[in-house]
């Protein structure tokens, strides 16, 4: 009796011991940063005025991608639109994570980063930059 007493006990574990062990890691900064190409978009954070020149007088600036690859190579690309005459691939940089990952610099010339990282998901990565009493936010969505 003693037998199927603990046969029954061992075959009604209802914990989810299996589903702890197959949770997935969640993703390094590293990963997260070069897993993806990057659009700068402008949302309610940032008004368009406060883009780079650069960036907001040219309509084939605004689909510009920006990869950061893991050996430090910070890369501008034309993206789909390219104006004609012009290279595919704008500007090359160094990038580097600063501060225990917690910011990012990029030495791009026409959009110079050197902000702290407020989120960094695989879909939007949002960094912050204070200009005396001001916040000032650039805010990139992933492209897939």
């Amino acid at each position: 009796m003693a037998g199927i007493a603990c046969l029954a006990l061992t075959a009604c574990d209802n914990d989810d011991d299996d589903a702890v062990n197959s949770v997935a890691p969640t993703a390094s900064r590293m990963e997260l940063i070069t897993s993806t190409n990057w659009t700068l978009v402008s949302s309610d954070e940032i008004a368009f005025n406060d883009l780079p020149d650069a960036l907001k007088t040219s309509p084939f600036s605004r689909d510009d991608i920006f990869r950061f690859k893991a050996n430090g190579e910070a890369v501008r690309d034309e993206g789909p639109t390219k104006e004609e005459g012009k290279p595919q691939i704008v500007e090359v940089a160094r990038w580097s994570f600063l501060n225990q990952e917690r910011n990012l610099d990029a030495g791009f010339k026409s959009l110079p980063l050197n902000d702290e990282i407020v989120e960094l998901t695989k879909r939007r990565m949002v960094l912050r930059r204070l200009v005396g009493n001001t916040e000032k936010l650039t805010v990139f969505e992933a492209q897939f």
